[in-house]
């Protein structure tokens, strides 16, 4: 598993944990739902809805990747879908060290 995400189909993209990454995990896939598992425990590590069509998806978190990479707002598909006075305000304040 790269960085803790795999692809069903080619385009949908699912997030099991970044502490997955280069891991062997358990995937169940039905028509409906996306499971995977500790393969030595059994234990469910995450869970999603399936996703279908041509379009790709992401099943990431893109808050919880904000509080793992917080230098990632800039390319944040959070920060995107804010209103740019927001995003301004937010932009002008300083870096925390």
């Amino acid at each position: 598993m790269q960085q803790g995400t795999f692809t069903l189909g080619g385009i949908q993209r699912y997030c099991a944990d970044p502490a997955w990454a280069g891991k062997k995990v358990a995937v169940f896939f039905g028509a409906f739902h996306v499971e995977l598992f500790d393969p030595k425990t059994g234990d469910k590590i995450a869970s999603y809805e399936r996703e279908w069509g041509q379009v790709p998806t992401d099943s990431a978190d893109p808050v919880a990747q904000l509080c793992i990479r917080p230098g990632g707002w800039r390319d944040c598909v959070v920060r995107k879908s804010l209103p740019e006075e927001l995003v301004a305000f937010l932009d002008a304040k300083p870096k925390e060290s």
